[in-house]
């Protein structure tokens, strides 16, 4: 299973969340995803090629034509792992710049602006 941060990076594309949204009422052909979505078939073969590698997408054959269809097993796992992800980073403490010392303390120069005789507005 590829890890989250591939497949998130596979399905922030604009079309291929639409393509996602069109399969939740069913199973389409290409042809019928290209007509819904105004994009070229090639385009969409492309963009379901991606979400089939990361098993967002089954294919089923029909006769001459290939019928997609979202894994709906595999969305909520995806759903699954990215909540747990986000309960994680919320979980986490919450220290204050001043608590970790990772700020440098002012030395009195002045800005690499101001040494260059940039004005500040």
């Amino acid at each position: 299973m590829p890890n989250l941060a591939h497949i998130l990076k596979v399905i922030c594309d604009p079309t291929r969340l639409k393509i996602l949204e069109a399969l939740s009422s069913g199973p389409l052909c290409v042809s019928a995803i290209a007509d819904n979505l105004g994009v070229t078939q090639s385009a969409v073969s492309q963009h379901l090629r991606l979400l089939h590698q990361i098993d967002l997408v089954t294919a089923e054959k029909r006769g001459y034509w290939v019928h997609y269809g979202l894994d709906r097993e595999r969305l909520r796992a995806l759903s699954s792992q990215f909540e747990d992800w986000c309960e994680r980073l919320l979980a986490r403490p919450f220290p204050s710049c001043a608590e970790t010392s990772k700020c440098r303390k002012s030395t009195g120069r002045r800005s690499a602006g101001a040494e260059k005789g940039v004005k500040k507005k």
